[in-house]
Order: structure tokens, then sequence, then C-alpha cells
């Protein structure tokens, strides 16, 4: 190009001299002179520039492009600089990007699904019947023995079943005990995982639906005295308290039909006593039953007494662990082995009173409330240490 620039040149000087020689004049020659030194600047400014890779062309400079991205390096730092991001709520700005926080904790939603922990796996131990029994043993620095009791197709009960003297009412002012069986300890496993107690309100509902289990023998009282007078010894024994000197007699006294006078229930209360652990129930009952009961013996005719008969029991009842309930029961009244915190014989004879009220029978309930909270307090503490997660595994048939 250069080249060809030349020899227009050299045509413009020629073409200059024969008009020169023509006698143009001097104003002419350097017109023509201007021309001719603009049309070299103007050539000049027609050369490329060529920028050999990593180097870029930009305007009539190379710059370094070392990403390939078409743009000066110099000009990306800078633009980094002074680029600032911004992120609009619910979004945060983290280094620059923004990420998604929709609890506002200034942490990114998908930082904290990484960090949630992963649930605690609870490895449930198996303790047998047999290490149970024994534990509890000694909280109640008493001997007890579970054996299987009853059970449904979700739970399985453990009694303490034991044999004693129970009072059962009165014929006439003459107290009336009978040998009978008692379970002053009750356990419950629950066996369908799916019923076990999840929490605290399950707990509650438990005790309320399945009560008569704790307080069963307490319940039994009525009809083991109704059976004593129509076929037990209190014939005999009414007999010989009317005819104290026939002693020849009371083995043909007989049962000839009864009334029922009255029934009342004093108390049917389930309480959730207030404690740190919320994990104690407590049920009293207390029923009284009145008779008229007829008996016939040979030539005394028939004779006529009132009976009365008491039905009292006393639960506190703890929540060992989900499958795992544990009960202490009470029902003895006035005198007892056991258990039993009677208040005296007072109460033996004046339970049927006519004015007694449920006022009267609140002297055994506070008399059980202290040792059995006590009681009741040390199997938590029992259950927390080594049942917290535990399968109970019968030994026991």
């Amino acid at each position: 190009m250069f080249f060809d620039f030349l020899i227009k040149s050299e045509i413009y000087l020629n073409t200059t001299n024969r008009l020169l020689k023509r006698g143009l004049d001097m104003k002419i020659r350097y017109v023509l002179l201007g021309f001719i030194i603009l049309a070299l600047v103007l050539n000049a400014c027609q050369q490329k520039t060529t920028c050999n890779k990593p180097y870029i062309l930009v305007g009539n400079s190379c710059c370094l492009d070392s990403n390939n991205n078409n743009i000066c390096d110099t000009d990306e730092v800078k633009k980094t600089k002074t680029e600032e991001i911004s992120c609009s709520s619910p979004y945060i700005k983290v280094g620059n990007n923004c990420c998604l926080d929709k609890n506002d904790n200034k942490v990114c939603d998908s930082d904290e699904k990484q960090l949630e922990a992963k649930p605690e796996v609870k490895e449930e131990k198996v303790i047998s019947i047999n290490d149970l029994q024994s534990d509890i043993n000694k909280v109640l620095d008493t001997p007890i023995l579970l054996v299987k009791d009853s059970n449904t197709d979700k739970f399985q009960v453990y009694s303490d079943i034991i044999t004693k003297s129970k009072f059962l009412g009165k014929y006439g002012a003459t107290t009336y005990f009978k040998i009978i069986t008692k379970k002053p300890v009750t356990v419950i496993q629950i066996t369908d995982k799916n019923s076990y107690l999840k929490d605290y309100d399950d707990f509650y509902d438990f005790v309320r639906n399945n009560k008569n289990i704790f307080v069963e023998s307490a319940l039994k009282s009525k009809e083991i005295f109704e059976n004593e007078f129509k076929n037990g010894e209190l014939p005999k024994l009414i007999y010989l308290q009317a005819k104290p000197r026939d002693t020849s007699s009371p083995e043909k006294a007989w049962y000839n039909g009864s009334k029922e006078v009255s029934s009342k229930v004093f108390f049917d209360d389930i309480t959730f006593p207030e404690t740190v652990s919320k994990r104690i129930a407590q049920i009293f009952y207390v029923r009284v039953n009145k008779y008229e009961v007829n008996i016939s013996a040979l030539y005394a005719g028939i004779i006529t007494r009132d009976l009365s008969n008491i039905n009292l029991a006393y639960s506190m009842i703890v929540y060992c662990n989900p499958s795992l309930v544990i009960s202490l029961n009470e029902e003895c009244f006035g005198q007892g082995v056991y258990f039993c915190q009677g208040t005296g014989v007072s109460h033996d004879t004046d339970f049927d009173r006519y004015d007694v009220d449920a006022n009267f029978f609140l002297t055994n309930l506070r008399s059980y409330h202290d040792p059995y909270t006590r009681w009741t307090q040390a199997l938590i503490d029992m259950c927390d240490q080594k049942y917290q997660f535990t399968y109970l595994k019968s030994t026991v048939t």
C-alpha cells in the first residue's frame, strides 16, 4: 500500500512540474503541496496494528487477555473492585453472591440443611423382669415377686401377688376381715410399639383408660363381701352374734336373701400431682356399700342384720419410660400389713355412719401421700439411671 502511495505521489509531482513548467504561479504550488501532505497523513492512519495471543486489539493498541474472554485483564480487575452486589430480602449477600435466608438468621438456608444434626440414635437395652424386680426391691426395701398377670394385645401386666388379711366391712357392729389376694406392686410393659407413651399426655390418657388395672383388687372387695354373706362364713357369725350361747346350731345357719340399701362413692379421682418430672399419677377411690341381710337357722327363724362393706384403693403410678409404667397400690383401711399407713381402729367402726362425708376419708389419703411420694420419686430416679431406653424382656411365666 505504501508503494502505491509513492507511485501516486510521483504522478502528482510530475504533474506539478509540468504545471510549473507551464508557468503556474507559486501560490498554486503551495496548495498542491498541502494536499500531498494531507494524503500522506490519511494513509498512515489507515494502517492496522496486529496483536498476537494472549493479547487483543483494543483501539490502536494491544492489551493482555489471559482468560480469552475478549476483555482486557486490567479492565476486569477494575470492574471487580468497583462493582457492589446488592441482595434483596429474603436473600443475603455471601461473598459475591446472594443466597436464600427465609428465617432471617443470617445463614443460607442451603447451609442450614447441611448443618442440621442427624437424629440421635438411641440404643435400646434389654433388661429382664427379674432385674427390674430386684431394683424395685431396693427402692422399697421390701421383697417383691413379679409374676405375669393379665395382658392385652398392647401390653403385659406383671404383679406382686400376695395373700394378706384385709378389712372388708362390718356385720352389725363387728368388724370383718378376710384373707384375700392383694397386688401392692404392678408393672405394665407396653408391647405394641405403636402404643408407646410418647409424652406425658399419653401417660395421663393411659392411666385414665386403664384405671381398673391399678385398683382391681379394691374393686373386687364388694364382690368378695357379697359372696361372704351369701356363700361364706358370715351367716354362721351372724347367728353366733344373735345367739352367743347356742353353739350347737351355727353350722345349720344359712343365707336367706338380702337387699342392697345403698352404694355411695366418696372418691373416684385421678390426679396428676404438680411435680418437676410430671411423671406421677395418683388414684384415690372410696366406695361404701350397705346391705340388709337375712339369715335363717334351725329353731331360730330369720335373723336380720345390717352389713356394710368398704372399697378403698390408693395408687401412685410412675411413668418410667415410653414402654414401662410402675404402680404402687394400697387398699387397706384402718389396719394393714404391707404398705398400709392406716389411721387406727376408729375408722374401722365409723366408716358407715350416716353422717360420714368425703372429708372422713381424707385422713387415709394424707397418710398415704408422703411415703408413696418418696417411693415414686425414688422409682423415677431408678428409671432415669437404668431404664431410660430399655426394652423389658420377660424371664417369668
